[in-house]
């Protein structure tokens, strides 16, 4: 079902009658914009850095869409069917004269409303019939001064009836929610204390399950795109129905959503229907793994990261990251590679058994299944094996030289300036010192002071360096501090 602020009491009663016989809220959004100039996400962030980033462009930018599945269950004999009844809602502030010096503004990135229009949505719809909202917080300020604010907020009253039923809230990545939280409670979110944003997530959901995060929990799936990993998760459970280890699922789509999805699979990137979507996909999974998934409620992804949102960690501890590896079993590698013959050493990594991800242009994350001695004894192995590899280096060493590099990055002087381009005698730079200045961060890196070699003795050294420092790593978890610090002292910096 559509909803418009024309048509918005129909919406409100059929979805506030459905909602008690409900077992779970798919929502997904659509937005106006989804990141922050000048801000990518980095495997050296740590998951504060990604909880304040999500929270500020949820509070800068606007929904355009919100959509919600909602998802209840019946069992005939060992059969169990699945209902979905999904809403397509267009969002707008409520921007009445009433609000003098409050008219809530948004900023609009041009991508993103450039992506929305080749997705078919329609502007004219979202900015002249778009359903008004406001949050919780203005509401009440509301009320100080007009007795009718019921009336004036709109989708904050479906809001409020979502979250009153404790419905358990699937997303595909966490932005959704935050924009939830930005939207209909209050803004600016609690992004500095974790304890209170979990608190307030409690308020509106009794567990959060991210389906991106079930992507890496369990793992064996290669496609994170909704639509493309909704398609992986329904072949894994198809197979698994064959030969009887699964409950056969059947999927009815109910009333307005069977005419408007039923037949359709290029409605993409609205909002109803991606929540349709991810409510099959989390269904499927719930099937393919039930453990796996009951275990990861409550955890949300965060792009090239090794790290998860936890929420009941933050709950608790007021610490809301967590490695989202065991590290007692496994060793996090990074391999630097060789600008020019390191194209080929991620497929050599991932031939050899071993997970790898791209970090940036020059650096992969390698996830070893093993640690201690047994993590030495593979990592020398790998290392003959791969090619194109400049050296290689532990995770934390490398996030920790990342931070250095920033920190030394904040502190030269504008480039544009002379200063800036004046060298030690005093002359300007020349073409070749400005080609060093114009290597991407990663390159400036394996050319500075610390690994200023040529390249043939830099690849004879590689292996050797790389796995002391594993070694290293090795015997300072085994054998305690006093011999770490010993063996720290005997490291010396190649030269």
């Amino acid at each position: 079902m559509e909803g418009r602020a024309s048509n918005f009491k129909k919406v409100l009663v059929d979805f506030e009658s459905r909602l008690p016989s409900a077992d779970f809220v798919a929502i997904d959004t659509e937005l106006t914009g989804v990141d922050l100039e000048g801000e990518m996400d980095s495997f050296d962030d740590t998951a504060m850095v990604r909880l304040d980033r999500n929270c500020r462009i949820a509070e800068r930018y606007s929904l355009i869409q919100l959509g919600l599945t909602l998802v209840s269950q019946e069992r005939t004999g060992r059969e169990e069917i699945l209902n979905f009844v999904s809403y397509n809602l267009f969002a707008f502030p409520y921007a009445g004269n009433d609000l003098i010096g409050r008219d809530q503004g948004f900023f609009c990135q041009a991508s993103a409303l450039q992506f929305n229009a080749q997705h078919n949505v329609d502007f004219n719809t979202w900015i002249k019939d778009g359903i008004p909202y406001m949050s919780r917080e203005d509401e009440r300020r509301f009320k100080k001064y007009y007795a009718r604010a019921e009336e004036k907020a709109g989708l904050l009253k479906l809001w409020k009836s979502l979250c009153q039923r404790q419905l358990p809230f699937v997303v595909h990545c966490p932005l959704d929610l935050f924009f939830l939280l930005a939207t209909f409670e209050r803004r600016p979110l609690p992004r500095n204390d974790p304890r209170a944003m979990a608190q307030m997530i409690k308020q509106c959901t009794p567990k959060v399950i991210d389906t991106a995060h079930l992507h890496g929990a369990l793992g064996g799936f290669k496609r994170l795109a909704l639509t493309k990993f909704a398609e992986d998760a329904k072949a894994r459970y198809e197979e698994m129905a064959s030969n009887g280890s699964v409950t056969p699922l059947k999927f009815r789509l109910v009333g307005e959503t069977n005419s408007r999805y039923g037949s359709k699979n290029d409605m993409a990137h609205e909002a109803g229907f991606d929540s349709l979507v991810t409510a099959q996909l989390y269904a499927y999974l719930r099937e393919i793994s039930p453990a796996q998934v009951k275990e990861g409620a409550n955890r949300l992804f965060l792009y090239k990261s090794i790290e998860y949102l936890d929420l009941e960690r933050a709950a608790m501890e007021g610490e809301v990251g967590a490695c989202m590896f065991d590290l007692s079993r496994v060793t996090l590698l990074v391999a630097a590679l060789d600008p020019t013959e390191g194209s080929d050493a991620p497929r050599l990594i991932g031939n050899a058994g071993h997970l790898c991800k791209w970090i940036d242009a020059l650096h992969v994350l390698v996830v070893m299944r093993a640690s201690g001695g047994a993590a030495v004894r593979k990592a020398v192995e790998l290392a003959k094996k791969v090619h194109g590899v400049v050296s290689w280096m532990g995770f934390d060493e490398w996030r920790e030289g990342e931070a250095q590099k920033a920190q030394v990055a904040s502190e030269v002087p504008d480039a544009s300036s002379d200063a800036a381009m004046t060298g030690a005698n005093g002359c300007k730079d020349t073409p070749a010192a400005s080609s060093e200045s114009n290597r991407s961060p990663s390159a400036k890196f394996f050319h500075s002071g610390h690994f200023a070699l040529s390249r043939s003795r830099a690849k004879l050294l590689a292996v050797g360096a790389g796995m002391m420092f594993i070694l290293l790593c090795a015997v300072r978890a085994e054998l305690g501090s006093g011999i770490s610090r010993l063996l720290k002292r005997l490291r010396r910096p190649v030269s």
